[in-house]
Protein backbone atom coordinates (compact mmCIF):
# COMPACT_ATOMS: atom_id res chain seq x y z
CA UNK A 1 0.00 0.00 0.00
CA UNK A 2 3.17 2.23 0.49
CA UNK A 3 4.42 1.72 -2.64
CA UNK A 4 1.30 1.83 -4.26
CA UNK A 5 0.52 5.69 -2.57
CA UNK A 6 3.78 6.99 -3.33
CA UNK A 7 2.90 6.48 -7.50
CA UNK A 8 0.09 9.59 -6.71
CA UNK A 9 -2.24 10.41 -9.18
CA UNK A 10 -0.56 8.21 -11.80
CA UNK A 11 -3.43 6.44 -14.20
CA UNK A 12 -1.27 3.78 -15.42
CA UNK A 13 -1.10 2.38 -11.85
CA UNK A 14 -3.59 -0.97 -10.99
CA UNK A 15 -4.79 -0.91 -7.62
CA UNK A 16 -5.04 -4.39 -6.30
CA UNK A 17 -8.43 -3.28 -5.75
CA UNK A 18 -12.06 -3.29 -7.77
CA UNK A 19 -10.98 0.41 -8.12
CA UNK A 20 -10.24 1.77 -11.57
CA UNK A 21 -7.86 4.03 -11.33
CA UNK A 22 -7.78 5.57 -14.67
CA UNK A 23 -11.72 6.04 -14.41
CA UNK A 24 -11.37 7.38 -11.04
CA UNK A 25 -8.98 10.19 -12.15
CA UNK A 26 -11.14 11.60 -15.08
CA UNK A 27 -14.49 11.24 -13.05
CA UNK A 28 -13.01 13.58 -10.33
CA UNK A 29 -10.44 16.09 -11.81
CA UNK A 30 -10.05 17.45 -8.09
CA UNK A 31 -8.64 14.34 -7.37
CA UNK A 32 -6.43 14.34 -10.41
CA UNK A 33 -5.37 17.71 -9.88
CA UNK A 34 -4.53 16.72 -5.71
CA UNK A 35 -1.35 14.67 -4.48
CA UNK A 36 -2.95 11.14 -3.05
CA UNK A 37 -3.40 7.95 -5.12
CA UNK A 38 -7.26 7.19 -5.73
CA UNK A 39 -7.74 4.26 -3.54
CA UNK A 40 -6.06 6.41 -0.90
CA UNK A 41 -7.90 9.53 -1.64
CA UNK A 42 -11.37 6.92 -1.75
CA UNK A 43 -10.91 5.22 1.86
CA UNK A 44 -9.89 8.56 3.20
CA UNK A 45 -12.53 10.55 2.04
CA UNK A 46 -14.16 9.86 -1.29
CA UNK A 47 -16.08 7.00 -0.22
CA UNK A 48 -17.74 8.35 2.45
CA UNK A 49 -18.40 11.75 -0.38
CA UNK A 50 -20.34 9.39 -2.19
CA UNK A 51 -17.88 9.04 -5.10
CA UNK A 52 -17.88 6.04 -7.36
CA UNK A 53 -14.48 3.70 -7.60
CA UNK A 54 -15.35 2.76 -10.52
CA UNK A 55 -17.95 2.95 -13.44
CA UNK A 56 -18.73 -0.88 -12.72
CA UNK A 57 -19.34 0.01 -8.90
CA UNK A 58 -22.25 2.15 -7.98
CA UNK A 59 -21.34 3.43 -4.39
CA UNK A 60 -24.80 4.79 -3.29
CA UNK A 61 -26.62 2.28 -4.71
CA UNK A 62 -24.66 -0.60 -2.64
CA UNK A 63 -24.92 1.91 0.57
CA UNK A 64 -28.79 1.57 -0.05
CA UNK A 65 -28.74 -2.15 -0.85
CA UNK A 66 -26.79 -2.36 2.72
CA UNK A 67 -27.60 0.19 4.63
CA UNK A 68 -28.06 -1.44 8.20
CA UNK A 69 -24.57 -3.63 8.13
CA UNK A 70 -22.80 -0.06 6.70
CA UNK A 71 -23.80 1.91 9.27
CA UNK A 72 -23.11 -0.27 11.87
CA UNK A 73 -19.70 -0.63 10.43
CA UNK A 74 -18.89 2.83 9.72
CA UNK A 75 -16.39 1.66 6.32
CA UNK A 76 -16.72 2.23 3.03
CA UNK A 77 -18.97 0.60 0.58
CA UNK A 78 -15.92 -0.60 -1.49
CA UNK A 79 -14.58 -2.00 2.11
CA UNK A 80 -17.90 -3.88 2.85
CA UNK A 81 -17.92 -4.94 -0.26
CA UNK A 82 -14.24 -6.33 -0.40
CA UNK A 83 -14.17 -7.69 3.13
CA UNK A 84 -18.10 -9.15 3.44
CA UNK A 85 -20.28 -8.53 0.66
CA UNK A 86 -18.61 -10.31 -2.06
CA UNK A 87 -18.37 -13.11 -0.32
CA UNK A 88 -22.07 -13.00 0.74
CA UNK A 89 -23.30 -12.75 -3.02
CA UNK A 90 -23.71 -8.77 -2.96
CA UNK A 91 -23.57 -6.90 -6.21
CA UNK A 92 -21.52 -3.93 -6.24
CA UNK A 93 -23.55 -2.11 -9.60
CA UNK A 94 -27.36 -3.03 -10.43
CA UNK A 95 -26.01 -4.29 -13.88
CA UNK A 96 -23.53 -6.41 -12.04
CA UNK A 97 -25.27 -10.04 -10.75
CA UNK A 98 -22.64 -11.26 -8.62
CA UNK A 99 -24.63 -14.55 -8.38
CA UNK A 100 -25.01 -14.78 -12.27
CA UNK A 101 -21.55 -14.63 -12.36
CA UNK A 102 -20.54 -17.38 -10.24
CA UNK A 103 -22.91 -19.28 -11.89
CA UNK A 104 -20.60 -19.65 -14.75
CA UNK A 105 -18.16 -20.93 -12.85
CA UNK A 106 -15.20 -18.35 -13.01
CA UNK A 107 -11.98 -19.34 -11.50
CA UNK A 108 -11.39 -17.06 -8.73
CA UNK A 109 -7.96 -16.67 -6.93
CA UNK A 110 -7.55 -17.03 -3.07
CA UNK A 111 -9.00 -13.36 -2.10
CA UNK A 112 -10.26 -12.14 -5.24
CA UNK A 113 -13.76 -10.96 -6.14
CA UNK A 114 -16.24 -11.41 -8.67
CA UNK A 115 -16.14 -7.60 -9.73
CA UNK A 116 -12.06 -7.54 -9.58
CA UNK A 117 -12.24 -10.64 -11.62
CA UNK A 118 -14.72 -9.73 -14.58
CA UNK A 119 -12.41 -6.16 -14.81
CA UNK A 120 -9.40 -8.21 -15.09
CA UNK A 121 -10.16 -11.03 -17.58
CA UNK A 122 -13.84 -12.43 -16.88
CA UNK A 123 -14.85 -9.56 -19.71
CA UNK A 124 -12.33 -11.46 -22.12
CA UNK A 125 -13.41 -14.64 -21.92
CA UNK A 126 -17.37 -13.35 -22.66
CA UNK A 127 -18.51 -14.04 -19.05
CA UNK A 128 -21.72 -12.32 -18.29
CA UNK A 129 -22.10 -9.70 -15.77
CA UNK A 130 -26.16 -10.02 -16.10
CA UNK A 131 -29.08 -12.52 -17.50
CA UNK A 132 -29.76 -8.93 -19.40
CA UNK A 133 -25.95 -8.24 -20.88
CA UNK A 134 -25.18 -10.80 -23.72
CA UNK A 135 -21.55 -10.26 -24.13
CA UNK A 136 -21.08 -12.37 -27.53
CA UNK A 137 -24.33 -10.28 -28.76
CA UNK A 138 -22.98 -7.10 -27.42
CA UNK A 139 -19.41 -7.60 -29.26
CA UNK A 140 -20.93 -7.96 -32.42
CA UNK A 141 -21.46 -4.03 -32.03
CA UNK A 142 -18.35 -3.43 -30.91
CA UNK A 143 -15.79 -5.53 -32.82
CA UNK A 144 -12.69 -3.35 -31.87
CA UNK A 145 -13.77 -3.42 -27.89
CA UNK A 146 -10.85 -3.35 -25.99
CA UNK A 147 -12.24 -2.59 -22.69
CA UNK A 148 -14.94 -4.73 -20.06
CA UNK A 149 -18.15 -5.14 -22.45
CA UNK A 150 -20.49 -3.59 -19.53
CA UNK A 151 -17.97 -0.61 -18.67
CA UNK A 152 -18.31 0.42 -22.06
CA UNK A 153 -21.68 0.09 -22.64
CA UNK A 154 -22.38 2.31 -19.36
CA UNK A 155 -19.54 4.70 -20.61
CA UNK A 156 -20.85 5.09 -24.10
CA UNK A 157 -22.39 2.14 -25.71
CA UNK A 158 -25.77 3.10 -24.62
CA UNK A 159 -25.61 7.02 -26.03
CA UNK A 160 -24.47 5.01 -29.18
CA UNK A 161 -27.90 2.97 -29.27
CA UNK A 162 -25.63 -0.30 -28.64
CA UNK A 163 -28.35 -3.24 -27.58
CA UNK A 164 -26.45 -5.58 -24.14
CA UNK A 165 -29.29 -8.19 -24.95
CA UNK A 166 -31.38 -9.12 -27.98
CA UNK A 167 -34.43 -8.73 -26.29
CA UNK A 168 -33.44 -5.19 -25.04
CA UNK A 169 -33.39 -2.23 -27.11
CA UNK A 170 -32.26 0.82 -25.34
CA UNK A 171 -33.21 3.14 -28.78
CA UNK A 172 -36.63 1.68 -28.93
CA UNK A 173 -36.82 2.22 -24.78
CA UNK A 174 -36.42 5.90 -24.54
CA UNK A 175 -37.85 6.58 -27.80
CA UNK A 176 -40.98 4.43 -26.42
CA UNK A 177 -40.82 6.37 -23.22
CA UNK A 178 -39.75 10.27 -24.19
CA UNK A 179 -39.56 11.86 -20.82
CA UNK A 180 -36.51 8.95 -19.81
CA UNK A 181 -34.66 9.97 -23.46
CA UNK A 182 -35.04 13.81 -22.29
CA UNK A 183 -33.49 13.18 -18.98
CA UNK A 184 -30.70 11.73 -20.09
CA UNK A 185 -31.28 8.43 -17.89
CA UNK A 186 -29.19 4.98 -19.37
CA UNK A 187 -32.09 3.15 -20.37
CA UNK A 188 -31.20 -0.92 -19.14
CA UNK A 189 -30.19 0.33 -15.62
CA UNK A 190 -33.74 2.34 -15.24
CA UNK A 191 -35.65 -0.83 -16.66
CA UNK A 192 -33.95 -3.29 -14.30
CA UNK A 193 -34.88 -0.93 -11.20
CA UNK A 194 -38.01 0.73 -12.31
CA UNK A 195 -39.30 -0.23 -15.63
CA UNK A 196 -40.25 -3.14 -15.50
CA UNK A 197 -41.85 -3.41 -12.28
CA UNK A 198 -43.66 -0.43 -13.60
CA UNK A 199 -45.09 -2.55 -16.69
CA UNK A 200 -42.45 -0.69 -19.28
CA UNK A 201 -41.61 -3.02 -22.30
CA UNK A 202 -37.76 -3.53 -22.96
CA UNK A 203 -38.12 -3.79 -26.80
CA UNK A 204 -40.91 -4.54 -29.13
CA UNK A 205 -39.92 -8.29 -28.71
CA UNK A 206 -41.12 -8.61 -24.65
CA UNK A 207 -44.43 -7.57 -23.60
CA UNK A 208 -44.20 -6.98 -19.82
CA UNK A 209 -47.90 -7.00 -19.18
CA UNK A 210 -48.30 -9.81 -20.95
CA UNK A 211 -45.78 -12.13 -19.48
CA UNK A 212 -46.82 -10.90 -16.02
CA UNK A 213 -49.97 -11.98 -15.98
CA UNK A 214 -49.02 -15.41 -17.55
CA UNK A 215 -46.10 -15.88 -15.08
CA UNK A 216 -48.78 -14.73 -12.44
CA UNK A 217 -48.28 -15.59 -8.89
CA UNK A 218 -45.41 -18.16 -9.65
CA UNK A 219 -42.79 -14.65 -10.23
CA UNK A 220 -41.06 -13.95 -7.64
CA UNK A 221 -41.89 -10.64 -5.89
CA UNK A 222 -39.87 -8.14 -7.12
CA UNK A 223 -37.80 -9.68 -9.42
CA UNK A 224 -37.93 -7.56 -12.99
CA UNK A 225 -40.23 -9.23 -15.58
CA UNK A 226 -37.12 -9.78 -18.40
CA UNK A 227 -34.78 -11.28 -15.55
CA UNK A 228 -37.37 -13.81 -14.42
CA UNK A 229 -38.34 -14.80 -18.43
CA UNK A 230 -34.78 -15.38 -18.76
CA UNK A 231 -33.53 -16.56 -15.77
CA UNK A 232 -36.75 -19.97 -16.09
CA UNK A 233 -39.67 -18.17 -16.46
CA UNK A 234 -39.38 -18.86 -19.94
CA UNK A 235 -40.09 -22.37 -19.67
CA UNK A 236 -42.80 -22.04 -17.05
CA UNK A 237 -45.60 -20.14 -19.39
CA UNK A 238 -47.49 -21.31 -22.27
CA UNK A 239 -47.34 -18.26 -23.74
CA UNK A 240 -44.75 -15.71 -23.22
CA UNK A 241 -46.04 -13.27 -25.94
CA UNK A 242 -49.56 -13.09 -27.33
CA UNK A 243 -49.59 -15.28 -30.33
CA UNK A 244 -46.67 -16.58 -29.26
CA UNK A 245 -46.51 -20.56 -27.81
CA UNK A 246 -44.04 -21.73 -26.21
CA UNK A 247 -44.31 -25.28 -26.94
CA UNK A 248 -45.20 -25.15 -30.83
CA UNK A 249 -41.98 -22.85 -31.17
CA UNK A 250 -40.12 -25.73 -29.24
CA UNK A 251 -41.46 -28.08 -31.72
CA UNK A 252 -40.54 -26.23 -34.72
CA UNK A 253 -36.87 -25.62 -32.72
CA UNK A 254 -36.09 -28.74 -30.84
CA UNK A 255 -32.61 -27.89 -30.92
CA UNK A 256 -33.37 -24.73 -28.44
CA UNK A 257 -33.31 -27.23 -26.01
CA UNK A 258 -29.72 -27.60 -25.87
CA UNK A 259 -28.89 -24.11 -26.57
CA UNK A 260 -30.10 -22.56 -23.26
CA UNK A 261 -32.11 -19.64 -25.61
CA UNK A 262 -35.35 -18.76 -24.36
CA UNK A 263 -37.68 -18.95 -27.16
CA UNK A 264 -38.52 -14.96 -27.71
CA UNK A 265 -34.47 -14.42 -27.63
CA UNK A 266 -34.05 -16.80 -30.23
CA UNK A 267 -37.13 -15.16 -32.52
CA UNK A 268 -35.74 -12.04 -31.52
CA UNK A 269 -32.09 -13.06 -32.65
CA UNK A 270 -33.21 -13.83 -35.98
CA UNK A 271 -35.68 -11.04 -36.82
CA UNK A 272 -33.05 -8.50 -36.31
CA UNK A 273 -29.82 -7.53 -38.44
Amino acid sequence: MAAYARRRTDPTVAAHAPLDQAWYLKAYPDVAAGRLAPLVHYLVTGGREGRWPSSLFDGAWYARENAAELGASGITPLEHYVRRGAAAGRSPHPLFDVGHYLAQAPVLSPGDDPLSHYLREGWAHRLSPHPVFDPEWYARQVPDEVSPGLAHYLASGWRQGLSPHPLFDGRWYLAEYPELGEAGVEPLSHFLGFGGLEGRNPSPWFDTGHYVQARGDARPAGLNPLVDYLTGGAWSVAEARSGFPTAAYLAKKPELAGTGLTPLEHWARQALP
